[in-house]
């Protein structure tokens, strides 16, 4: 089978017996033809060709159409490390006025990871994008190893194909830490799996530790997937006594989890004067908004993760694990499902809002779609099949290798706003909620919906508190306005108003 290197060594009658190819052209030779075979079983091949494509406008500003303001707060934070220093449990962000910027947030290991390295290369949008590229590959791979040892070799190469073609496709090279952290947590359960087998033992409980600690503090839900670490010690055949320790390891590095998220945050909020992280918000609320929007919640699922081919996949994968008693699959999802069920309701409005949320569970759809495809009995069929659910992933998709039109133009803001004055002074944009502007002008300041800016009173009193400039967008803001304010410097994408007192 194409997903097992160890079946088939030798091309087969159907009586089982090997072929005997005689003649004198060599490239009909039985070894050559299973060299080629092999080479196409293994998964880093795959894994590599997602990674070039993805490589396609790899330096590319974060001014893609999808969740580009989400790249640009991790990017403000390791750009702050990069110019001020790392203070790894002081984050800062651009847009909290003339306060310190100091916030609550994810713990900040992607950024300090860009900045660590920005003091050797220089700080550059693409090193960002290529570490989380790099490190979502790895996750993959780490997801393929896993599969292989519970599931089926068959099953983890298309399952894996079928991963690198899903939303992981795209957010594995965006600055943010969702791939990031899922791979880091992937890393650490198949050390774990390797501990377990006695494989290394200690430097793979050290790894598995390690691993898992800082997945789950570089993004909280995706601590979603340690709901199958139970089943792999209860299920294992190691000693009771490696066993036992590597449990009550984990759960000692989660430790530093439950404090960052339930102490440094709120502690980081109050010594910042500024909320920025969301924290969740009551189960039953989050119960009642999902419901009042079930289909836009459902499209998270049938459309967003694996696109409705892979989601059709993933649904007879679960209907054939349940048919043949798949327990390690079956119970896998259950347990990931129940964790990922905690993580919808206590996000509420959020998920249905944003596609990203629904990454943590993209691995196990991702595993049931690779158990429909290896049922499929004939290797044609398969290939056309993943085919389908690749094409159809890719496609939509692709729109994440250009530059958003009307976000495009606001870079030119920096140079017009160095032009004006010092990085020091404070700017308002009219860009609602969304932080990206205030990024790309390298300035710190706020966010504003048009309709305050119109306000007199609501310009005057950020002037009071220091505010040197307003930026109106003319393109892919909140709207073209007209401020009653002497105009410093006007473009075809933005202009820039005074507000000195």
């Amino acid at each position: 089978m194409l997903g097992d290197a160890s079946q088939d060594r030798a091309p087969r009658y159907a009586n089982g017996k090997p072929a005997v190819w005689k003649g004198a052209a060599s490239a009909l030779r039985p070894e050559r033809y299973v060299h080629r075979m092999a080479a196409l079983r293994d998964i880093r091949l795959w894994l590599l060709l997602f990674f070039a494509i993805r490589l396609i406008g790899i330096a590319n500003p974060p001014l893609e159409t999808a969740h580009h303001w989400r790249q640009t707060t991790v990017l403000m934070v390791a750009r702050n490390y990069h110019e001020r220093g790392i203070d790894i449990l002081h984050p800062r962000v651009d847009m909290a006025g003339e306060k310190s910027g100091i916030t609550g947030m994810e713990f900040p290991l992607l950024s300090a990871v860009i900045a660590a390295q920005s003091k050797l290369f220089g700080f550059a949008h693409w090193h960002a994008r290529l570490i989380v590229l790099i490190v979502g590959t790895m996750g993959a791979w780490a997801f393929h190893q896993l599969l292989k040892r519970h599931v089926s070799s068959d099953a983890a190469f298309w399952a894996t194909i079928a991963l690198s073609a899903s939303l992981w496709f795209m957010y594995g090279r965006k600055v943010m830490p969702d791939v990031f952290s899922l791979s880091l947590v992937l890393l650490g359960l198949l050390a774990a799996s390797r501990c377990l087998d006695g494989h290394r033992a200690w430097l793979n409980g050290a790894l598995a530790v390690g691993l898992i600690m800082l997945g789950a503090l570089s993004k909280l839900p995706s601590g979603c997937l340690l709901a199958v670490l139970p089943l792999m010690l209860l299920s294992h055949a190691a000693g009771g006594a490696r066993r036992w320790w590597l449990a009550l390891a984990v759960v000692i590095g989660l430790v530093p989890v439950a404090w960052w998220y339930f102490i440094q945050v709120p502690y980081l909020n109050a010594l910042g004067d500024y909320v920025h992280f969301f924290m969740g918000m009551p189960m039953s609320n989050g119960a009642r908004m999902l419901l009042d929007h079930l289909g836009r919640t459902l499209d998270n699922f049938y459309f967003d993760a694996l696109r409705f081919s892979g989601a059709a996949a993933a649904i007879v994968g679960l209907i054939i694990a349940v048919r043949r008693r798949m327990r390690a699959v079956l119970w896998s999802a259950l347990a990931c499902s129940l964790a990922f069920a905690v993580v919808m309701l206590k996000a509420g409005d959020a998920f249905w809002k944003h596609a990203y949320y629904v990454l943590p569970f993209v691995p196990v759809m991702a595993m049931l779609a690779g158990v429909a495809i290896a049922a499929i009995p004939k290797q044609g069929l398969r290939i056309v099949a993943m085919a389908i659910i690749v094409g159809e992933g890719l496609a939509n998709q692709w729109q994440d290798f250009r530059l958003s039109p009307s976000l495009a133009p606001e870079l030119g803001l920096e140079a017009a706003m160095d032009r004006l004055g010092s990085r020091d002074e404070l700017i308002v944009v009219n860009s609602a909620a969304i932080p990206t502007p205030l990024y790309i002008a390298h300035r710190n300041g706020w966010t504003a919906t048009s309709k305050d800016m119109m306000r007199p009173s609501f310009l005057d009193s950020l002037a009071a508190l220091g505010c040197k400039h307003a930026i109106v967008l003319r393109v892919g803001g909140d709207g073209e306005i007209p401020l009653a304010r002497p105009i410093e410097s006007e473009h075809e994408a933005f202009r820039i108003y005074g507000l000195k007192r």
